[in-house]
């Protein structure tokens, strides 16, 4: 996917205003990009606007090459859920767990490392190369700890399988990883945590680690139902959790 950095206001970038004052820094689309140098950066959570069902598309297009702009994004949009109606919420969770991927940076540590994960074939290879890229990843606990508070309790069959049924198995399966990838590093221990202390079957798992199942789970199912493998089908199996 296509890196489109800016400023995020109202779903556009700002006009320039003062374009005889401007023109001595940069352009007016990069002069509020991220990129900018630590002096003239801008506090990620003043660029993203209100999030809506409407506009938070574009904004997760805008800020998807950005772990710490996603970030705050994923804040607004926990947010605007919680207080959403039923079909925005929806829109909104699905947008959640996007978000959330963008802003641990688990499509750059893992998907996106020189095509590796296409030519994995096997749990154990798939399992490893999450695994090896945890520490790498940027606002991993601090992404996953807000998925989960956005995301449907896992005690809620009903509301979970509501949103489950609108996910694709791909973000499902991701989002599963990147929340048991948030405990593993909480952990302190992380191949020991994903080795031998995770048990997807145990009666005190906690709420992080339970959506994780469910969402594993429910991915699985989806992929049965198509027929489908993958990549992704076995980082889960990997992980211990399908």
């Amino acid at each position: 996917m296509v890196n489109r950095r800016g400023f995020l206001i109202k779903n556009r970038f700002i006009p320039c205003l003062f374009p005889g004052v401007l023109v001595l820094f940069i352009s007016c689309t990069e002069f509020f990009s991220t990129s900018l140098a630590p002096w003239a950066a801008r506090d990620p959570d003043k660029l993203i606007p209100k999030v809506t069902a409407n506009n938070v598309d574009g904004l997760l297009a805008q800020a998807e090459n950005d772990p710490d702009l996603s970030l705050a994004l994923l804040k607004k949009i926990s947010d605007a859920a919680g207080n959403a109606s039923s079909g925005d919420k929806a829109k909104l969770q699905n947008a959640a767990l996007e978000a959330a991927t963008n802003a641990a940076g688990l499509g750059q540590a893992v998907l996106g490392r020189a095509g590796e994960i296409a030519s994995v074939d096997n749990p154990d290879d798939a399992k490893n190369l999450l695994t090896n890229a945890i520490n790498d990843m940027s606002n991993l606990e601090a992404a996953a700890s807000i998925l989960t508070n956005t995301l449907p309790d896992p005690a809620n069959d009903t509301a979970l399988k509501n949103f489950t049924d609108t996910a694709s198995p791909e973000d499902l399966a991701t989002a599963a990883a990147l929340l048991l990838a948030g405990e593993a590093k909480k952990s302190g221990d992380i191949d020991g945590y994903i080795n031998s202390s995770f048990n997807k079957d145990s009666p005190d798992l906690s709420p992080a680690e339970n959506l994780a199942v469910k969402m594993a789970e429910a991915a699985k199912d989806k992929y049965t139902d198509t027929g489908a493998n993958g990549p992704l089908k076995d980082l889960l199996s990997g992980l211990g959790l399908i």
